[in-house]
C-alpha cells in the first residue's frame, strides 16, 4: 500500500509557543486500543506502538498551525478502523474519529472459452486483487444482466483480497456479445470486458476480442458536515470518512419537530416527518399552534449559543425557512418579516429565491440548492444561510432578540411532504421529501 493522510485539523491556524500541546491518535480494534502515535509537546518523548514505528507520523511543522493529521505509509489492510485524533491545548481538549476503509480494484477480467457444452459455448471469467467483496454479473449485447444461471465463486485469499471466477453457457451458432462486469460497490468503481462471439465460425478458430473497459467515479459521503476523501494508493483506494474539527461539526443541532405548532392540515409523525393532507384535522386549538399557515416549528429552541442544522428541500418549488421568535403571533394572518419574530429566506416559484425582509429582499442564487444549511449565532446576532452542496452563503440575517428562538419550516400552500432524519444522516425514497440533517 500507498502513504495516506488522515485529517486532523482545528479551526485555529496559529498555536502560540506558549501553550502546552497533546496530540494523541489511537486506533480502536474490538481487541484492543493500539497507540499508533502520541505527541507529549517539545523536548518530550514519544510513543508508540511498535507495528506503528517508521509508518506513522505527524507533521511538526504544521503542529503550531492546527494539523495534526496523522500521515499513515504503507499500508495495508490491518490498518483498517476507527482512529480517535485526540487534541489537549492548555485547558482545552477535543477529539475527533476518523474511519479508514481501505479498498482496491482489482484486475481486469480475462473471459476464456472454454468449449462446447451440450448445444452451448462455455465461458469463464477470471479476475484477482479486488477489496472488499465485490459483485460479479454477465450482461448481454443490450447491457442489460443475463437472466440464465451463472456459476460464481468469489474467494478471499491468504492476503486478505478476493478472486472472482464465474462461468456460463452462451448460445452458439448466433452472433453476440457478452460481457462479465465487477464491481466495488464501496469504491462505486466496475471493471468490464466483452467477447464478440460469431456463429458464422468454427469454435476452435474463433477470433475473441476482449476489451478493459473500466468505468469509475469518486464516491462521496455527505454525513451533514463529514468530508469524503478517496485518496489513490496504488492498486488499492483508501477511503477515509472524516468529521473535521470545524466550526459547524461542533454546533450541529438535532431537530424535532413539535406537533403542538403544527398547523391543523399538517400530519406529524413521530417528530421527525410532516404532511400536508389537505384536510382540517380536528387538533387542540393550543396557543403554540398555528391556525392560518402551514407552519411547523421545532421542540428545541435557543437562546445563546450557536447551533447549525442542514435542510434537503430537493426540487420542491416552494419552502420557507429559518427561525421564529417565541413572541411571534401563530394566530390569523402572518407576515414573515424580521419585524414580526421570523428570520426567514425561501423560494417561490421554482426559481424566485427571497430573504423575507420588511421589503422582500431578491436572493440571486446560481443553480438549484438542495440542501440549505442554517447556522444561528446568538454570541454574534446573526443567522445565515448556505447552499451546503456548492459551499455558497446565500445570505445573512442580523438578528437582535433577546427571547427565544425555534427552527421554523413550511412547505407553502403546496402539498407536500417533509421528512426529517437526525443528524448526519437518513436517506429516503419518499416521493417529494426533504431531509433535515
Amino acid at each position: 500500500g500507498k502513504d495516506v493522510i488522515l485529517p486532523c485539523q482545528l479551526t485555529t491556524s496559529s498555536i502560540p509557543e506558549s501553550t502546552s500541546m497533546q496530540v494523541q491518535w489511537i486506533l480502536d480494534k474490538s481487541s484492543e486500543k493500539i497507540d499508533v502515535k502520541s505527541y507529549y509537546g517539545r523536548n518530550r518523548p514519544e510513543t508508540q506502538d511498535n507495528r506503528y514505528r517508521g509508518r506513522a507520523e505527524l507533521s511538526r511543522t504544521d503542529l503550531s498551525k492546527g494539523n495534526m493529521s496523522l500521515i499513515l505509509k504503507k499500508t495495508h489492510l490491518s490498518d483498517q478502523g476507527n482512529y480517535t485524533c485526540i487534541v489537549f491545548l492548555g485547558d482545552w481538549y477535543d477529539e475527533v474519529v476518523v474511519e479508514l476503509v481501505l479498498a482496491a480494484k482489482g484486475t481486469e477480467p480475462t473471459i476464456a472459452l472454454v468449449g462446447y457444452k451440450g448445444w452451448g459455448i462455455s465461458l469463464t471469467c477470471s479476475s484477482n486483487g479486488w477489496y472488499p467483496k465485490p459483485k460479479a454479473f454477465w450482461l448481454v449485447s443490450e447491457g442489460k444482466v443475463r437472466s440464465k444461471q451463472s456459476d460464481t465463486t468469489i474467494t478471499e485469499t491468504k492476503a486478505g483480497n478476493f478472486t472472482v471466477s464465474s462461468s456460463i453457457i452462451t448460445d452458439s451458432g448466433v452472433d453476440h456479445e457478452v460481457s462479465c462486469k465487477i464491481i466495488n460497490e464501496l469504491l462505486e468503481m466496475e471493471s468490464e470486458s466483452r467477447i464478440l462471439i460469431s456463429g458464422e465460425f468454427d469454435f476452435w478458430s474463433l477470433p475473441t476480442y476482449i476489451s478493459g473497459l473500466v468505468a469509475w467515479r469518486m464516491c462521496s459521503l455527505l454525513l451533514g458536515s463529514a468530508i469524503s476523501h478517496l485518496v489513490q494508493l496504488g492498486q488499492f483506494q483508501a477511503q477515509v470518512c472524516a468529521f473535521v474539527l470545524s466550526p459547524f461539526f461542533f454546533f450541529a443541532a438535532n431537530v424535532v419537530l413539535d406537533p403542538k405548532t403544527a398547523h391543523p392540515r399538517l400530519n406529524v409523525s413521530d417528530g421527525k416527518c410532516f404532511w400536508d393532507t389537505g384536510n382540517i384535522s380536528k387538533v387542540p386549538n393550543c396557543e403554540e399552534r398555528f391556525d392560518s399557515h402551514t407552519f411547523v416549528l421545532a421542540k428545541e429552541c435557543f437562546s445563546k449559543g450557536r447551533h447549525y442544522w442542514e435542510v434537503e428541500v430537493g426540487e420542491k418549488r416552494k419552502w420557507d425557512l429559518g427561525v421564529a421568535s417565541e413572541f411571534a403571533h401563530r394566530k390569523g394572518e402572518i407576515t414573515l418579516s424580521p419585524q414580526n419574530g421570523y428570520w426567514v429566506i425561501g423560494l417561490e416559484g421554482r426559481k424566485n429565491y427571497w430573504a423575507r425582509t420588511e421589503q422582500w429582499t431578491y436572493l440571486k442564487v446560481s443553480g438549484k440548492p438542495t440542501k440549505i444549511g442554517i447556522f444561528l449565532n446568538m454570541p454574534a446576532g446573526s443567522l445565515c444561510f448556505y447552499d451546503v452542496h456548492n459551499n455558497r452563503k446565500l445570505y445573512t440575517f442580523s438578528i437582535c432578540c433577546s427571547g427565544k428562538l425555534y427552527p421554523f419550516f413550511s412547505t407553502g400552500s403546496v402539498a407536500a411532504e417533509v421528512i426529517l432524519s437526525q443528524l448526519w444522516g437518513g436517506n429516503s425514497n419518499q416521493k417529494d421529501a426533504t431531509f433535515l440533517t
